[in-house]
């Protein structure tokens, strides 16, 4: 093809993305960025009727608790129509409850999508781009065919370096999301400098080396949540180069493109990314340690043996999983590394470095029947994970297709990323029968060999069968049914609700029930020791929550209320309590509740 006729179709791209970006694609349908569940949200009875913009909503699959939930994401809604019966509405800052009312619920926002898109240039951008992958499959085709013939023919010089800049775009406008439960622990608990070092070692079901980096952070650079997440979206960043590295020097220039673009633009990527939890170091390694495997095979010198060893330290002492990477890469390393004396000593290094983890701690969550009682295993639960993480069910399929071609040929980096897929899936499976391990998010650190094994499709000589297989791929791979919610909803939001209640009350005859540790909302926001914090003794339910409002000695009671119990909770509270809702932020909600007598 002629630079000329490569010019016009880029040209022609471009312009139909920016037209795209700024003057269509209302409907965005991105989920759990910033780990905002969603903008309009709302649950009836079965026979509800909800009409937004004069478009009648379908219910969406989360079915809760004998309830329809209707829900938009990143939608600017102008007008909003609602018939039914116990409603409950959230809208931006909002909640309404509608009770057993047989009529209908009508609200105009003019300014809505204000709250939608009015957070910056770059959350604008961020929702917008991604919008054209994961609502227009139309656009994809097109999209995918003209990428073909303008870039992957011949890619351009600094493609990596486009592909980089656009990652960091893309992950920036969510680093100053309020912290969730899990971050807050690492950051005031496991994490905190002021605590002593041992304390790095408390946690039977994570290694150690998260929390001491998140320690030596904070000494430098201070306590603020965008500054440290700041440095672990660079680990997903720099994933993304290594991506592009392994590919480039195994199998060519295109590939590594268009795999170092799809992790990019991946919806767990970029989540995990902006979280201050483990998983984006944890892909990071993941990845650090192939590569060194892929270069043991060709120069197995001292040098990177030591190196590969002391990567397998560390991914050892970041999470459990690591172990199943290291254990796989150990077997593939005896059959393609030729000095495999050297190999075993460094595998030997890493193990030893992690076993002062194990012996103090680690054992200890192993052994326990009662530490993190995960679901006992089923076949469906790992095939499910498959599927989610290849994209969707087709997708899932071509790549298993994929593996078989690569057992057959051989293909070492494509054998190597068949073989720790479905050999981790496996020994997780096989170690849950003993003690479950396995949460869905935990597979994570298979991503980006998932997205390398999609690249596959490069290997076909037959053009219109490698577009046409590419096609079905990327279609599926960008639908959003398979999405595994990280369910950041569903955990206590410490900043908005200890912010509110402490604004609003200043800790004075009021009381605060959390679901985690009362000791860390204490430290993490400093709060004096005559404040009344009451921690949940179990789960979120309604029978709990009345008991621990019971237990407390304040007039005023603050706490978090989940849709599916909300009904529940007014029934049984009717003639006990006076009970309102409080909306704070996008994604927590909170009860208050006044003991008198009604």
């Amino acid at each position: 093809m002629s630079l000329k006729l490569r010019c016009l179709y880029s040209f022609f791209l471009l312009s139909f993305v920016l037209f795209y970006l700024f003057f269509i694609g209302n409907y965005v349908k991105i989920p759990l960025l910033g780990g905002i569940h969603s903008d309009m949200r709302v649950n009836t009875d079965g026979l509800g009727v909800v009409i937004a913009d004069n478009v009648e909503l379908s219910p969406s699959s989360n079915f809760e608790n004998g309830y329809n939930v209707y829900i938009t994401e990143n939608y600017p809604i102008k007008s909003l129509y609602i018939k039914g019966k116990d409603v409950f509405v959230s809208l931006s800052d909002k909640l309404f409850y509608l009770g057993d009312y047989d009529g209908y619920f009508s609200k105009k926002y003019n300014d809505f999508s204000n709250n939608i898109t009015g957070k910056g240039f770059f959350k604008f951008f961020q929702i917008k781009f991604l919008s054209i992958f994961y609502n227009s499959m139309i656009f994809l085709f097109i999209f995918f065919v003209l990428f073909w013939l303008t870039f992957l023919k011949s890619p351009p010089k600094f493609g990596i370096l486009f592909i980089l800049i656009l990652s960091l775009i893309l992950r920036l406008p969510d680093l100053s999301v309020s912290l969730w439960t899990d971050e807050t622990y690492s950051l005031y608990m496991a994490g905190n400098s002021k605590l002593p070092f041992l304390s790095v070692f408390m946690d039977s079901g994570n290694p150690p080396l998260f929390f001491i980096l998140v320690r030596f952070l904070e000494i430098f650079f201070g306590k603020s949540p965008e500054i440290l997440r700041f440095f672990y979206l660079f680990t997903s960043v720099f994933s993304n180069y290594l991506i592009y590295l392994i590919l480039k020097n195994e199998t060519g220039k295109k590939e590594a493109l268009f795999s170092s673009f799809l992790f990019s633009v991946n919806i767990y990527s970029i989540v995990s990314s902006i979280e201050l939890r483990a998983y984006s170091l944890l892909i990071f390694l993941s990845l650090s340690l192939f590569y060194y495997l892929l270069k043991l095979q060709k120069t197995p010198t001292t040098k990177n043996f030591v190196i590969y060893g002391i990567l397998g330290a560390l991914i050892l002492n970041t999470h459990y999983f690591g172990a199943i990477i290291l254990f796989f890469n150990f077997l593939y390393g005896l059959f393609v590394i030729s000095k495999k004396t050297s190999f075993i000593y460094a595998n030997l290094i890493s193990f030893l470095f992690f076993l002062p983890y194990l012996l103090y701690n680690g054992l200890n969550g192993l052994i326990d029947s009662g530490f993190n009682k995960f679901p006992a295993p089923h076949f469906k639960f790992y095939f499910d994970c498959f599927i989610k993480y290849s994209g969707g069910f087709i997708s899932a399929f071509i790549l298993f297709v994929f593996s078989i071609f690569a057992l057959q040929k051989r293909d070492k980096i494509y054998l190597y990323s068949s073989l720790l897929i479905f050999g981790t899936f496996l020994f997780s499976y096989l170690f849950s029968l003993i003690k479950p391990i396995c949460q869905e998010y935990y597979f994570i650190l298979l991503l980006p060999f998932f997205i390398i094994l999609m690249s596959y499709v490069f290997s076909f000589k037959n053009l219109y069968l490698k577009i046409f297989i590419s096609i079905l791929l990327l279609a599926s791979y960008f639908s959003f049914n398979p999405y595994i919610p990280r369910d950041r909803h569903n955990f206590l939001n410490f900043d908005n609700i200890v912010s509110f209640y402490m604004n609003k009350t200043n800790g004075i005859n009021s009381a605060l029930i959390v679901p985690h540790s009362k000791d860390m909302v204490k430290i993490a926001y400093n709060l004096p020791n005559d404040i009344e914090i009451i921690q949940l003794n179990s789960f979120y339910s309604a029978d709990n929550l009345i008991d621990a409002i019971n237990e407390t000695k304040s007039k005023e009671v603050y706490f978090k209320l989940e849709y599916k119990f909300a009904k529940e909770f007014l029934f049984k509270t009717s003639k006990m309590f006076k009970t309102s809702f409080i909306r704070v932020d996008n994604d927590v909600i909170i009860a208050k509740v006044t003991k008198e007598r009604k």
